[in-house]
């Protein structure tokens, strides 16, 4: 790849004037780390990325950035006599048959050690990258020009994503170091009892709590579930301090919350392993039965339960359901969401259906058999105690999972 020295438009209007462009910044969801480990950046969904030996590329078919191989960059920089950073950016630009017009551009209210040209509408940017390692290395994106223009947010974001700019001196001499401007990552929702919370990313893991409404909560990092769908840490503490003791960790689905700008670039951090929980198993009734789940495809998860599968003549039992990467579910044949559960009150031993229809129209079903004892309870003294409610903590509403039976107003006894 080569460019020549050329004196236009964009060469006169300093690279600053892109910042007050209306922003539209994709969200860097995906992660890259180089085999050996030298590179590391984040980069929006549905980009590709090819690593060779001399360079590691991603596009999305109209922008592409290539980084060189920081191996190969500290190679080639371990010739030089100093570690100027003007000296490390020509050797590189030279590695890739780039002439350098300019060793400098200037990217918000900073110089720093870079290039940036138009040629035939198409823009060519090059900057000087300083990576977390303290190894330097060479990024250079293009595109079309018009595009750029409009939106350099996202390209900017990949770029310092893999490390900082390497500032310069308004006479190009050699500065500091810049690291990336960061921004805080926050989530928040309006409704109340919408979006749950879990105690690890994906819809596999257990719902502890609902996020509370109106609150904007920091974001300690993300990470991809087993859907690949993108998942926040929160502070359990900002949260609610009476989950401290509680739970270790927190997290809300992104696709519930309304995210800040700031979470386009928040840190990937590992997925926490899943540790399975231990049921307890109910006492046993006569007419309970269950049946074992089929296999279900890699990436689909279906759950289907009764909180209690024997019941005394008028007690009633919550059914609970909660599903991902499907197509379609119905409950006793009624299309119903995803996630969701009722209460039934069945007076006879009762099967319940979970009909699942998958990505590929293939369907899946699940069955819950509560069982009914039919003779006549002992009477009861009547309680005032209510039906219990979900419980207020703090900033957050629990989720009820033990509801109280209800019983029928008890008759009279003869003497």
């Amino acid at each position: 790849m080569k460019w020549s020295r050329l004196f236009t438009l964009l060469l006169i209007l300093p690279l600053f004037f892109l910042f007050h462009v209306a922003q539209s910044q994709q969200p860097l969801t995906e992660s890259y780390t180089t085999e050996d480990g030298g590179l590391s950046f984040q980069y929006p969904a549905g980009w590709d990325v090819t690593e060779e030996s001399q360079t590691i590329e991603v596009t999305d078919g109209s922008f592409t950035i290539s980084f060189v191989a920081p191996a190969l960059a500290a190679n080639l920089i371990g010739f030089l006599d100093d570690d100027d950073p003007a000296d490390v950016f020509g050797v590189l630009m030279a590695l890739m048959d780039i002439d350098t017009a300019d060793d400098s551009a200037q990217v918000g209210d900073r110089q720093v050690i870079g290039q940036f040209n138009v040629e035939g509408g198409q823009f060519h940017l090059a900057l000087l990258l300083e990576l977390p390692s303290g190894d330097k290395t060479l990024a250079i994106a293009s595109g079309p020009a018009s595009d750029f223009l409009t939106n350099p947010e996202t390209i900017l974001a990949i770029l310092q994503s893999a490390g900082a700019l390497v500032e310069a001196n308004g006479d190009g001499a050699p500065g500091t170091t810049a690291a990336p401007s960061t921004q805080v990552c926050t989530v928040s929702t309006n409704f109340a009892n919408s979006v749950r919370l879990r105690v690890g990313p994906g819809t596999n893991r257990a719902a502890i709590a609902y996020l509370a409404p109106g609150i904007d909560y920091d974001v300690l990092g993300s990470a991809t579930a087993f859907d690949n769908s993108r998942w926040y840490r929160l502070e359990v503490s900002q949260v609610s301090p009476d989950l401290v003791n509680t739970v270790n960790e927190i997290w809300v689905a992104a696709r519930d919350v309304t995210e800040s700008d700031g979470c386009a670039t928040v840190e990937q951090v590992p997925t926490p392993r899943i540790i399975p929980i231990a049921q307890r198993s109910p006492t046993p009734r006569a007419n309970a039965t269950s049946e074992p789940e089929p296999t279900v495809p890699a990436g689909v998860f279906i759950f289907f339960s009764a909180d209690d599968t024997s019941l005394s003549s008028g007690e009633c039992t919550t059914l609970r359901w909660d599903t991902s990467n499907i197509r379609e579910v119905y409950y006793q044949g009624s299309g119903v969401v995803g996630t969701g559960e009722i209460l039934e009150c069945p007076r006879s031993t009762t099967t319940y259906e979970l009909r699942i229809v998958l990505q590929d129209g293939s369907v899946q079903l699940r069955h819950v058999t509560v069982g009914v004892d039919e003779r006549e309870p002992a009477a009861v003294v009547a309680s005032d105690t209510p039906t219990p409610t979900a419980t207020v903590l703090s900033n957050l509403t629990l989720i009820p999972t033990n509801a109280l039976p209800t019983y029928p107003t008890p008759l009279p006894v003869s003497p």
